[in-house]
C-alpha cells in the first residue's frame, strides 16, 4: 500500500493552534504569540486509500484500514519511518538545526525516579521538555517524537539554533527560564503533532524546507514500489 502526501486547507492550522491553546504546556503557548502558524504550510502523509472525507478528521483513526468488497482489511503501512526519514534529512542540512518536545506525561519531579534512560531534560516549574542536539542519533530523536505522544495531544518541534545554545541545553538537566522559552519559541522552523488518533501526523513548515523533503521521500518511495 503507497503513501499520499496531502497539502492541508487552513483548517488543519486552524487546528494545530487549537490544540495547542487548549492542551499545550509554556514553550508552544509563547510560539502561538511569537510565530505566525498561517504564514507557513501545513500537510500530512497518509495511505493512498484514504479518503477525502477523512482527511480533515484529524482525531479520527481508521486510516489503516481499507474496504474490500463489505469487510473492512487491514492496511499493511507505517508512516512513522517516513516521517523518522524526513527529520533524519532535515537535521542533516544543517548543524544548527535541532528538536524539542514537550513531555506533557513526565512531571519534573519524577526525573531520576522513571525514564531516565531519556536524554536531555529541560525543566520550567513542573513542566519538562526532551531535547535533541543536531549530534544526536535521528533514532533518539524520533524516540522523542513518539514518547511525547500523549495521542490526545503532542508537540515536537523542529527548531534552529546556534551550537552554543545547544551544547548548553544539551545536558541531562537543564533549568528554563522566560529567556530560553522565548528563544526556543521564535526559533520553531517546524512542527510535528500527531493525528488521526497517532496514526499519522499533521506537519506544520515555516519556510517549505520539510514539505520539500517530504516530496522527495514520497517520490522514492514511489519509484521503489513501496
Amino acid at each position: 500500500m503507497s503513501l499520499s502526501l496531502k497539502i492541508l486547507q487552513r483548517e488543519a492550522i486552524t487546528y494545530l493552534i487549537g490544540t495547542i491553546a487548549d492542551c499545550g504546556n509554556t514553550l508552544s503557548k509563547t510560539m502561538l504569540q511569537t510565530v505566525d502558524l498561517n504564514e507557513g504550510t501545513c500537510f500530512t502523509i497518509i495511505p493512498a486509500s484514504t479518503s477525502e472525507d477523512h482527511l480533515y478528521k484529524f482525531k479520527t483513526g481508521g486510516l489503516m484500514m481499507e474496504q474490500q468488497g463489505t469487510k473492512m482489511t487491514p492496511i499493511s503501512v507505517e508512516i512513522t519511518p517516513t516521517v523518522k526519514r524526513i527529520i533524519e534529512l532535515f537535521l542533516n542540512i544543517s548543524e544548527n538545526y535541532c528538536a524539542v518536545s514537550e513531555d506533557i506525561l513526565t512531571y519534573a519531579n519524577e526525573i531520576g525516579k522513571q525514564r531516565d534512560e531519556r536524554w536531555s531534560y529541560l525543566v520550567l516549574g513542573g513542566e519538562v521538555y526532551l531535547f535533541n542536539s543536531h549530534e544526536d542519533d535521528a533514532t533518539k530523536v524520533v524516540a522523542n517524537l513518539r514518547a511525547s505522544n500523549a495521542m490526545y495531544y503532542s508537540f515536537f518541534a523542529l527548531l534552529s539554533l546556534d551550537t552554543a545554545q545547544q551544547k548548553r541545553l544539551n545536558q541531562a538537566k537543564t533549568y528554563l527560564n522566560k529567556e530560553d522559552i522565548a528563544l526556543l519559541a521564535t526559533s520553531v522552523q517546524g512542527i510535528v503533532q500527531a493525528a488521526y488518533d497517532g496514526e499519522s501526523y499533521l506537519i506544520w513548515d515555516r519556510d517549505g524546507t520539510l514539505l520539500r523533503l517530504a516530496e522527495e521521500q514520497i517520490k522514492q518511495l514511489e519509484s521503489s514500489g513501496q
